[in-house]
């Protein structure tokens, strides 16, 4: 849903929630996603991406690790001074004391961002974070 959300907005705008939920057929869970989004539009890191006027979404990378080639897309990048930021929302449903463990799973998806940051932009500084939406906590990742 992050990718059809105006960034500026303080909240999901009205109805777009019900709708998604209701295409994906988890109707039942639309106030769930609403309070989500809204979670991560009041966010410090989206309030970053506001400010910095250089944001993207939704950013494809490839890079190589060993033999294998990894592939994704990038939730949301921007541009902060001299580095990349890049954020990557989760909407696992845990709670708040579980989260470091959640981290150490995520460590390799943030260290290929990472590694596909600085190689498609030359950012001597990328910064990876996790927006765990359901309980609101940002995490730096590296």
């Amino acid at each position: 849903v992050m990718e059809m959300v105006d960034l500026a907005a303080e909240q999901a705008p009205p109805g777009l929630c019900q709708k998604v939920a209701t295409e994906m057929g988890t109707e039942k869970d639309s106030d769930e996603l609403e309070r989500q989004v809204n979670n991560c539009l009041k966010s410090g890191l989206l309030q970053r991406a506001r400010a910095s006027g250089a944001c993207w979404r939704e950013v494809p990378y490839c890079v190589r690790k060993g033999d294998e080639l990894q592939e994704g897309r990038m939730d949301l990048l921007f541009k902060e001074h001299d580095r990349l930021v890049v954020v990557d929302y989760k909407s696992d449903r845990v709670r708040e004391e579980v989260i470091p463990a959640r981290l150490e799973h995520y460590r390799g998806q943030g260290e290929a961002y990472q590694k596909a940051a600085m190689a498609a932009a030359g950012a001597k500084e990328v910064e990876v974070w996790l927006l765990f939406a359901g309980p609101g906590v940002e995490k730096r990742l590296a």
